[in-house]
């Protein structure tokens, strides 16, 4: 079967100009050959006149139902690139069990020039489970954008800021009111600060010594102290 949708592309002369289309791909039944979709994009002369533009097809694959993505937002998305790394995205192998998911998400790392690739419409929002944002700034979304996003954390998304200076950027803006706490201050952190963490969290090792975060004398590192709001 072929189905095909249009929407119109007005261009203005000499200026780039991206446009966000939604695929409607059909559910295959199980074990439905082949399991890939082509998809195709053509550009036409107002009133469906000659072909323009045709970069030809590519294949998608549907993700599967376990998987969903997170994405990064960050001036410096390579500091992130660790978390492809971890367990909790691509867990160990069992040789034994094969049906055991080799992969729950899909770690976005875009770097950001001119735009910020997360979708304008809601529905296209729901296969993102997390969101991870550091340094950026929120007018940097399209108005469609924050409103896609701010639907998103109502259906359950799960936005993550990080970054010393993100929370007071995020004042203000379309997620302000959203926010947990606000940064009051900056202020070196002492070894008791590290007491609860230490205490709870630290594992002890193959030669029986226990691994903590400690602080080193000369050199403290920097923290925020938080004022969470009222229903925070």
């Amino acid at each position: 079967f072929r189905l095909v949708f249009t929407r119109p592309a007005p261009l203005p002369k000499g200026q780039t100009k991206h446009f966000e289309f939604l695929y409607y791909i059909p559910r295959r039944f199980d074990n439905q050959q082949p399991t890939s979709v082509r998809l195709q994009n053509k550009l036409y002369a107002r009133g469906g006149g000659r072909e323009i533009f045709n970069p030809g097809d590519e294949p998608t694959t549907r993700m599967p139902a376990h998987q969903f993505h997170l994405m990064v937002l960050a001036n410096d998305p390579d500091r992130y690139g660790y978390i492809k790394r971890l367990e909790t995205i691509s867990p160990i192998d069992d040789a034994l069990d094969e049906s055991m998911p080799t992969q729950f998400y899909r770690v976005s790392l875009p770097k950001l020039e001119k735009r910020v690739p997360l979708p304008t419409h809601p529905l296209a929002w729901t296969s993102i489970a997390f969101l991870f944002w550091d340094g950026i700034d929120p007018g940097s979304l399209t108005p469609d954008q924050q409103e896609g996003l701010i639907d998103w954390l109502h259906w359950g998304g799960q936005l993550i800021v990080n970054g010393p200076d993100s929370l007071d950027s995020l004042r203000g803006s379309f997620l302000g009111e959203y926010l947990p706490a606000e940064k009051v201050t900056t202020k070196e952190l002492t070894p008791a600060n590290f007491d609860e963490l230490n205490g709870f969290w630290s594992l002890v090792d193959k030669k029986g010594v226990k691994r903590t975060l400690d602080v080193i004398p000369d050199k403290p590192p920097i923290g925020i102290e938080l004022k969470l709001a009222g229903d925070g």
